[in-house]
């Protein structure tokens, strides 16, 4: 009898020790699931990584303006940044089919554009501009002078340079090029009389050929600059916003375009140029019969 109770005493012992064991268990998960539960998702910004000085590798490491804001805005939402590098016609895609959360590469504001993703508050302002050999810039002295071109006109594929040269350039040939380097090379071997492209990419390319290129000083369009996001995604979409009212506010903004664009920083631009409206549908161009000698009229607001 006596026996027999203490056997029970003593499994009652261990079995509440076991449901104490189990209970502190479950009250302290294991250092990995605490990690893994406190690990933030990565911010997956999609690149077009050949667009200097937007966004290009140096080395293995991204830089330029875009590079410059998606580390801010990374930082800003405490998430790490993660790169999905993909080619300038895969942008969108890539963010539609959720292998990217925002695209930071330098895009334009277009109609077309607005059908497939929701771009936030514009941050720059620029135009399509030409380039040419620099021992031809005298050719070009006004708008007419480039659209009544009979030469080959180069662009890249799919970008606002090329749904220019489709409507505006009607008497040239337009050669498509897989990339800016590709479009350059053919103006240097003189398979092109001129290229058409973003006027930052036109000055950095002006700029590594010095010697060889210019950029003729005539801007054909006004086109708002805009990272993108799904349009569902409201919440990164407005963290965006928010993130960039501070940088516009604290002067961060100017001062990223200024050390990139010396010349542009005040073409830094803001939410008072709303990215839904009928202004922004479209690549703007400037009528023939004006010549522009000066880039397009850009402000901080």
């Amino acid at each position: 009898m006596f026996l027999s109770a203490r056997l029970i005493f003593l499994a009652a012992a261990v079995l509440l020790g076991g449901m104490v064991e189990a209970g502190a268990q479950a009250a302290s998960p294991s250092p990995v699931a605490t990690a893994n539960a406190k690990a933030p998702a990565p911010l997956r910004v999609a690149v077009y990584g050949h667009a200097a000085p937007m966004v290009f590798k140096s080395g293995d490491k991204y830089t330029g303006i875009e590079a410059d804001f998606a580390r801010g805005l990374a930082a800003a939402l405490g998430r790490p940044l993660q790169y999905v590098d993909c080619d300038w016609n895969n942008l969108v895609s890539a963010l539609i089919d959720d292998k990217a959360d925002i695209i930071m590469s330098g895009m334009s504001i277009t109609g077309l554009r607005q059908v497939r993703v929701a771009f936030c508050f514009p941050y720059l302002r620029i135009g399509q501009v030409p380039l040419c050999r620099r021992g031809e810039l005298a050719l070009y002295g006004n708008n007419a002078s480039l659209y009544n071109i009979r030469g080959v006109v180069g662009v890249v594929a799919g970008t606002t340079a090329d749904l220019l040269a489709h409507e505006q350039f009607s008497y040239a040939q337009r050669e498509a090029y897989p990339s800016l380097k590709d479009a350059v090379q053919g103006l240097l071997d003189k398979k092109a009389d001129l290229v058409l492209t973003d006027f930052p990419l036109a000055l950095w390319q002006s700029a590594e050929n010095e010697s060889t290129l210019a950029v003729v000083p005539i801007f054909l369009t006004q086109e708002d600059l805009a990272w993108a996001v799904r349009k569902d995604d409201d919440a990164l979409r407005a963290a965006a916003n928010v993130y960039f009212l501070q940088i516009k506010e604290n002067g961060q903004l100017a001062q990223i375009v200024r050390k990139w664009l010396p010349m542009m920083a005040d073409s830094a631009i803001g939410p008072s140029t709303a990215p839904d409206t009928a202004l922004q549908a479209q690549p703007t161009p400037v009528p023939a019969a004006q010549p522009q000698s000066q880039p397009p009229p850009g402000r901080v607001n």
